[in-house]
């Protein structure tokens, strides 16, 4: 069983050994979390030929190295090459770096979930590495249902959350407002493109909240 979080990586080291599909893939996430990424491989996909080029991300065209984890948050195995995994997972023990190595759930500290993601708002599917088919199955059934409507409601109750910690000093009524706005009907607005609709939508629901709690004052 692998314990569900979310890492911060920004301005954290993250290497990824090898330059095909799966290694670009990999990278590609990891940029997307400000991790900087250093690739370890002789060959590499034209897509991370070209970051290294704009030192986007950092490229060293040869084989793995001992000595290649230390400094790294995490390192990331995506290789064909089952020995070398194993020495890489080895040599993650002794420097204390967490290692995801692709297909070989025995040789990972940590797994990559199948992710839905709107604006900031992401949601994760873990099989716990038994089946990533169903986790990408129900990725492609769940992502029917979360629109990039959820994105643009996040952004709106970041914009006001502030105010509401202001006013609302107890956590369960706090939650209960934030309840009461998403089940405004603010939701179809935005799935329409109607972000002032929403915005006077929501202004109107914390207003109508404060008026209500104002007698038990």
């Amino acid at each position: 069983m692998f314990y569900p979080a979310f890492l911060n990586l920004n301005g954290r080291r993250a290497v990824v050994v090898g330059g095909g599909k799966i290694a670009e893939h990999k990278v590609k996430l990891l940029m997307g979390c400000g991790a900087e990424v250093v690739v370890i491989s002789p060959c590499v996909t034209p897509h991370l030929e070209s970051l290294a080029i704009s030192n986007t991300i950092t490229l060293e065209r040869r084989r793995y190295q001992a000595g290649d984890c230390a400094g790294a948050f995490l390192v990331i195995s995506a290789t064909d090459d089952p020995e070398l995994h194993k020495a890489i997972w080895e040599e993650s023990r002794k420097s204390g770096t967490i290692v995801n190595t692709v297909d070989e759930t025995e040789l990972c500290d940590f797994i990559a979930p199948a992710i839905i993601q709107q604006g900031d708002v992401t949601v994760a599917i873990s099989t716990n590495a038994k089946s990533p088919g169903l986790a990408a199955y129900l990725r492609q059934r769940l992502s029917g249902l979360i629109g990039p409507e959820y994105g643009e409601l996040l952004s709106l109750l970041a914009e006001i959350r502030p105010e509401i910690r202001q006013r609302v000093s107890d956590f369960e009524r706090r939650k209960e407002l934030h309840y009461r706005i998403i089940e405004s009907g603010v939701l179809p607005l935005l799935s329409t493109g109607d972000r002032e609709g929403a915005q006077r939508l929501i202004r109107r629901v914390i207003e109508e909240y404060f008026q209500q709690e104002q007698p038990t004052r």
